[in-house]
Order: C-alpha cells, then structure tokens, then sequence
C-alpha cells in the first residue's frame, strides 16, 4: 500500500518561514493563481480582472473582463499553454544536444517559472566542466530551493571526488542530512589542517551499520589519535549484533581487549543459539567489571530465545531472575518482552503471573497486546482487568473507551446500582466523533452519524500572495506538465518551510488544482479533518461508476479503496512494488486481467482507467471469495486472501464481528479495514447517500 493516508489522525509537518526570492513577485504567479481558484471563487462571477500577463511571445496582454469563470481559465491557460511548448522544447533540445536551438528557444522563457529548472538540468548536464563561480550564481539566486539543495549536493560529490576541499569547504551546508557529504566534510577539515572535530566523528562512527566509505579516512585519522575507547567499540558492537549486523560486530571485536573480545564471542554464540542460556554456569563471571556486559548478554539472549520458544524461556529466566542480577528497568523491560511472548502464544497464566508483580505497567504496547488476546477469547474480565493497566491517556482514546464499554456491557457491571461507568454513556460520548468507533457507538444506540463537515476557510488574498512563492508556482506548472517527481519534490521542500496559514493556503490551492493527494496531505499536516470535501474529493468519477457498475460494488467501496491506498495518485508506487489509484502488484493485475479476458501491460497500471478497471475486478473477486463480505474482503486486499482465511479459521466461530477487526494480527491491516469502512460511510455522505458501518449479514458473519 503507498502510505499517504491518515487514520484520523497524522503527525504535522515541520513549520517554518518561507524565503522569497526576487521573482517570486513576478506578475505570472497572478496568473497561475487566477487558474487555480476561478472555479471555486468566480464561479458565475463577473470578474473586472485588469491584470497582464508575463512572459509571451507577443508581448503584454490584458485580461478581457466579463468571462464565465471557465471561459476565463481557458483563456488563461491559453496564455501559458506556449510557454509550457517552448520549455518542452528546449529540454528536448538540451538533451540532443542541440545548443543553438536552446540558447534561442531560452531566451523566451526568462519569466518562465520552469526557467531555473533548464539552468538546473544544462549545468547539471556538464558539471565535470562546470566553476566554482557558475555554481555559485546559480545558488545565490536559487540556493533556498530544492533545485538548489540538489545540485548544491551533486556539486559537492564532484568536488570530494576531485579532492578540491578548500572549495568543499566553501560550498557545505551544515544543516545537510547527508552521512556522505558529512563524511566528506570530515576529511576536508583533517586535509586541509583544522582541528580533529573528534566528537563529531565519534557520533557518525557509533551506529549499528556499516557507514559509506567516505567515511573511511575520518574513521582512520580519529582511531589513530586514540579516540575509540573500549566502552565506545563495546557499544557499537552490541548496536550490531542488535541490528543484526554480524559481520559489522566481528570486525569491531578485533579491536577490543582480549577481555572484552571473549565476551563478543558469547554475545554472538548466544545471539546464534539462545538455548545455550541453559547452561547458566557459562554465563557467571566474578569480575566486577565484566558483570553490566555480562547481563547485556543474558538479555539479549533471552529477548532472541522468547521469540522461538517462550514457555521455555520463561522457565529458564527464573534460574537468573533468582539471583537479583539485574538492574530495574531492563529486568521489566524483559519481563514485558517474556509476557508479550507468552500471551501470543497462548500461555496466558504465565504472562499474567509475570506482570502481577507490578502494580503499574508502563509498557502500552504490550497492555494493548494483551487485551486483544483477551478479546479474542472474549474474556471480557480480562479485557476490563488490562484496560485498567493502561496509561490514562491511552484509556481515554475512543479505541479503548469502545472496549471498556463493550466489556462493561459484556460483564453486565454497567447494570449494577450505583454511579459505576455505564456503557450506554460512553457509547453516546463516542458517537459524536466522525471515526470508526464514533460510528460503531452510534450503530449500537441507533443513532444518526455525526460527520462534521465544516469547510475549511482561505481568504481569497491569502491564495494570491502564496503563489507568488516562486516554488508554488514551479509545483504547479510540473504537474500541470505530467512531471509528478518533479512536482512533488517542489511541494516537500515547500511543506516542510511554510508556516501553519501557508500550507492551509497550500492544500486550498492543490484542491483547485485537482491535485487530491497532496490536498489530502495537506489537510493532515495542519490537522484540519473537517472539511470532508477536500479530504474525500470525488476523484475519478466517471470511471468509478462505470467499474461500480460493470461489478456491482458499490461505489463508495471503490472510492474507500482508493482513497486509502494512494489518496487518487495515479502515479502512487509502494516500496513492496504495488502501483497506481487501487496500488495492483503486478502479478495481481496479470492473472486480474487474464481472469476478465483484458490486454495486460505493466505500465497501464499507472492509467487511471485500466487500474481502476483491474482494481474493481479484483476486488469483486475477492468479495466472491468471502461471499459478499466487505470487511473480509477489505483485509485480504491489504494482506492476501491466504492470510485472511487462515485467521478466519483460527478464529472462535462465536467472535462478534468488531472484534474480529480488532483482532486482526497486522496493525496496518487493521488500521486499513477500519479505514475502508469509516471512508465507505463518509463516500456515501458526499454521493448525497446513507450508508451503514457495517451490514446486517456482516455483523452476523460466522467463521
């Protein structure tokens, strides 16, 4: 799944100020931003727009007044539409090699808001030829960009490369993220005679990987004026082993004291073959010195030895808990490593005795483990017993606040006399939300949904002075163009700069532009989750409807779907390799479209039609599979249909539907049924339509 969804709730981006360069002001960002918003805002209107253009072929034109707002846009984009010609001109131009042709075409394009980008691409084409000063004018006008943070980067990899550190030096940028660069920089103050920045190296050097090889000569230089102290080599060997690098571990050993390397050799035998901790005469030690590395050791290896048999590990970590070796914190630690493990594997006496020692458990993610195991089982004293374990905030999440109604329900505690909590009063709290439990509450009281749309408001002088930005308008005009790398790289830099009311701006602008992923984005980042029309577009409409129709899944299903797997990027790829508006792996689509007698080519998954076409198919598919069942057929679209029917058959024939999704063993798959479910309802309100959380024939689903 391509991960830009939030599940109700995602973390902001960074705010920060925007710098604004000379031709930020330049009369085309009016322009672009007379089309961006003339159909939400002159819709209708009579406009007595006076404004010129920039940048034509034929000199200054003025906007004829008394257009329809669509009249308006395309006279607009008319204006721009041979400029965008000439650029793609001169790039084709650029890359035959065709100089001429591109100095002439170049000279039109000067108030072009692509114009930086062919002096990014010429430069970048012969920067093995290119000076210190060219470089240097290119940032000074276009350093605070992205073009700039690229090729700033590019040019400080030929420089190293050369070995020109003084000019190195000169051209660094602090604040880069870059281990390489930063790496480079280390052998350029060595070389060039500053002092040894030792802690520096020491931080880059103590990591659990392996660091690129421009590393190597800092690294050298620092160990050789004795800085890698045995406490420093013993750290960075268990980060290794614990990262599971191995090799990374073996060669820091060589350079410990034959102390320390004999303890590397347990650490990496027990890390190997954790039963070994049986032997416990293997792991005693009388020296002081070597007991706090000792215990590292024996909690390692118990950490390994839980995950493969936990009972037994649990058998054997109470020889050595006897013995009081261990400090507080990592001996609970352990204790919650063993209980989780436990619990998972069904030994739920011995997780429980473990953490009845402790009052307070502060460990959420192992509470929260253990009250889904309770669900599962449908011990709903137990499920009572854990939430009560949990931090308060986190009982105070609408999750947990749904099962402690439910277990209230369940246990029948609500109904006793007195001022106890009441099910009934929590359901109503939680049925005011717009989210998956709100709607589940409502569903239990027969309530009507509450979804909260309350549009977001963006003054129209606020859209105007934000296109002006040099790099709002460099976004829109490569999406407008079909370069989403490019366009997508100009909207993170710019994200990652603006301040709250600039990406508010930001995401109305996007909204106008039809660009749905980054509004959505964008509406996450200033955690604004009211406007539903913005958030939830109607994207894609038309082959939407026909897919709907053509397979007889609701329409809402299918925008639910894709909404959650690439918010309507066509362009969306997954790390796992799964591509387009529905995220098809490619084998999927194959057999898909083989299935429905459909011409089968990978890169048609990145057309909108073909994927959705594909998309629905195999959606239908799967919901033929789990007859009828959305929720069923949702979970196997994110984890396979194999997964999901094996958790199906291990699962209690009587386990009510709710938690069954609450049980799911993927957090991701929960999260993205619970998703599929919630956008399906909030889909249904923007079609003008009512739509329950879940059906009659799937709240009495039977497994």
């Amino acid at each position: 799944m391509y991960y830009i969804c939030e599940p109700y709730r995602v973390q902001a981006c960074r705010s920060g100020t925007p710098a604004r360069s000379a031709d930020c002001r330049s009369l085309l960002g009016r322009i672009l931003i007379i089309v961006s918003i003339m159909v939400s805002c002159l819709a209708n209107s009579t406009p007595s727009w006076g404004q010129k253009t920039a940048g034509t072929q034929d000199g200054d034109k003025t906007l004829a007044p008394n257009h329809s707002a669509q009249a308006l846009r395309k006279q607009l984009e008319a204006e721009l539409a041979p400029q965008r010609r000439i650029y793609q001109r001169a790039i084709k131009a650029l890359k035959k090699g065709r100089w001429t042709e591109y100095k002439q075409l170049t000279k039109k394009l000067k108030g072009y808001p692509l114009f930086p980008n062919l002096q990014y691409s010429e430069l970048s084409g012969r920067l093995h030829r290119a000076s210190n000063k060219e470089v240097d004018e290119f940032l000074k006008v276009n350093g605070d960009s992205q073009l700039g943070q690229r090729l700033r980067y590019r040019w400080l990899r030929h420089l190293a490369k050369r070995q020109r550190w003084t000019s190195f030096l000169k051209f660094y940028n602090e604040d880069t993220q870059s281990t390489e660069l930063q790496c480079h920089w280390l052998s350029a103050t060595i070389k060039t005679h500053r002092s040894l920045p030792k802690q520096k190296i020491a931080t880059l050097w103590n990591v659990g990987r392996s660091q690129p090889k421009a590393c190597d000569f800092a690294f050298k230089t620092w160990v050789k004026s004795g800085n890698l102290t045995p406490a420093l080599a013993w750290e960075r060997h268990a980060k290794s082993i614990k990262n599971r690098k191995l090799s990374l571990a073996r060669y820091i050993a060589k350079s410990m004291p034959s102390a320390d390397q004999r303890l590397s050799k347990l650490y990496l035998e027990v890390d190997a073959h954790p039963t070994r901790l049986s032997n416990t005469q293997k792991f005693r030690t009388r020296k002081a010195s070597e007991r706090k590395k000792m215990n590292e050791i024996i909690l390692h290896g118990f950490t390994r030895y839980a995950r493969a048999n936990s009972l037994q590990a649990h058998k054997i970590w109470q020889r050595y808990d006897s013995k009081n070796l261990f400090d507080q914190q990592p001996r609970q630690e352990m204790l919650y490593t063993l209980a989780r493990r436990l619990s998972q594997k069904g030994h739920h006496k011995e997780a429980t005795q473990l953490l009845a020692q402790y009052k307070t458990i502060d460990n959420s993610h192992l509470l929260e483990s253990l009250i889904r195991e309770s669900l599962g089982r449908q011990d709903w004293n137990k499920v009572l017993f854990w939430i009560a374990k949990l931090p308060k905030d986190k009982q105070n999440t609408e999750r947990w606040q749904y099962w402690l109604a439910r277990a209230l329900e369940q246990t029948g505690v609500d109904k006793k006399p007195g001022p106890a909590l009441k099910s009934d009063a929590i359901y109503r709290k939680l049925a005011m939300e717009r989210s998956f439990y709100g709607f589940l509450s409502a569903d239990r009281l027969k309530l009507e949904y509450q979804l909260q749309d309350i549009p977001l408001s963006v003054a129209h002088d606020d859209k105007i002075k934000l296109v002006e930005l040099a790099g709002v308008r460099r976004s829109y005009e490569f999406y407008r163009l079909g370069d989403k790398i490019n366009a997508n790289r100009e909207w993170y830099y710019l994200a990652n700069r603006l301040d709250k009311n600039d990406l508010k701006t930001l995401a109305a602008l996007t909204h106008d532009w039809d660009w749905h992923i980054k509004t959505i984005q964008g509406m996450a980042s200033i955690k604004y989750w009211n406007d539903l029309q913005m958030r939830f577009p109607l994207a894609y409409e038309d082959e939407l409807r026909k897919a709907a129709k053509a397979t007889k899944i609701k329409q809402t299903l299918l925008y639910a779907i894709a909404r959650q797997e690439s918010a309507f990027a066509a362009d969306a790829r997954s790390p796992a390799g799964a591509m387009g508006l529905m995220q098809l792996m490619p084998s999927t689509a194959k057999q898909t479209a083989r299935s429905i007698g459909m011409k089968y080519r990978r890169e048609d998954l990145y057309k909108p039609k073909s994927n959705i076409t594909l998309g629905s198919n195999y959606l239908n598919q799967l919901l033929k599979r789990f007859n009828g069942n959305r929720i069923f057929a949702a979970a196997a679209y994110n984890a396979g249909p194999y997964r999901v029917s094996r958790w199906l058959k291990d699962s209690p024939k009587s386990l009510p539907i709710d938690s069954w999704i609450e049980t799911i063993p993927f957090k991701e798959t929960r999260g993205y049924v619970q998703n599929v479910l919630s956008y399906s309802v909030i889909y249904a309100y923007r079609m003008g339509d009512k739509h329950s959380l879940l059906t009659e024939e799937e709240i009495k689903s039977k497994f």
